[in-house]
């Protein structure tokens, strides 16, 4: 009996104690609760159509063409030459035409490339076609057609005249592709989004840049989908742009799709073409995020 008795005083007590601390603390107790998270919500889809992507940069044979006009160079008459920038990306093969309609003989005519001379001799009339050593091509050039001077022969210049000149070089020739999207609530709702491209042309690396950021610098697929980053875009306009590494070539057509979350069942901003107002499906959402 005494060690029931005990067993009770105890029980009495702490209930006493645990009352106490209610009183004191607040303590309550309450039902979990639980909630979906984005409740009343959808994710839509936003499209914007590429009507084309161009990427290239390969080797091209190319054809500068430069002015016809004398060339001169006396003690008395100062020089008149013809000069001409090549600046090329992969430059090779350079060969320089000219035709020489008429000269008084008063001295040689030089042709230069970056200050080095690789002809200077006597030019009579007629059509010349002048071949530059690889070696002595850089990415940037300077190309002179001169006259050199007739010294002592004051009375008179060294005269050329010079007529369908031109440079025939074979270097890369850069073409490049670029497009604007505007994004609001999809940007501030954004879930996912990509690029998909189609390519009929696809050759060699592709550069895929977003904003200013290369995103992309890979070989591509016929079909090819590039994953788009939140961080990459901005509330705003966007540019996506195309560009091709060297001996690159690519052509096709490409749609943006951007996922984000709108209210069911339609609330969704008409900035650009909307092509879903349906929960998207047939996509998986570890992809994306």
């Amino acid at each position: 009996m005494k060690g029931s008795n005990e067993f009770v005083y105890f029980l009495f007590a702490g209930l006493i104690i645990l009352a106490v601390l209610i009183a004191a603390f607040g303590l309550t107790f309450q039902k979990a609760e639980t909630s979906k998270p984005h409740e009343g919500f959808i994710v839509a889809i936003k499209t914007f159509t590429i009507p084309y992507v161009i990427a290239s940069d390969v080797l091209q044979t190319q054809i500068a063409d430069l002015e016809s006009r004398w060339v001169q160079n006396g003690l008395l008459f100062g020089e008149e030459k013809i000069t001409y920038s090549l600046i090329k990306s992969g430059l090779q093969d350079v060969t320089i035409n000219f035709r020489v309609t008429s000269t008084n003989g008063l001295g040689k005519l030089m042709i230069k490339v970056n200050n080095n001379i690789i002809e200077n001799r006597i030019f009579d009339p007629g059509v010349y076609s002048i071949k530059v050593n690889n070696e002595l091509v850089k990415e940037k050039n300077q190309i002179e057609i001169a006259a050199e001077s007739s010294w002592f022969r004051i009375w008179a210049p060294n005269l050329y005249k010079i007529a369908d000149a031109s440079i025939v070089y074979t270097s890369f020739s850069e073409d490049f592709s670029q497009y604007k999207f505007y994004l609001g609530e999809e940007y501030i709702s954004f879930e996912f989004a990509k690029a998909d491209l189609v390519f009929e042309e696809n050759i060699g690396t592709l550069i895929v840049g977003l904003n200013g950021r290369e995103i992309w610098k890979s070989p591509t697929n016929d079909l090819q989908s590039i994953k788009l980053d939140k961080i990459d875009l901005r509330l705003g306009d966007n540019i996506i742009a195309f560009k091709a590494s060297d001996n690159s070539q690519f052509v096709g057509v490409g749609k943006i799709a951007v996922g984000f979350l709108t209210a069911y069942p339609e609330r969704i901003n008409q900035t650009g073409i909307v092509t879903a107002v349906q929960p998207f499906v047939g996509y998986s959402n570890q992809f994306y995020r």
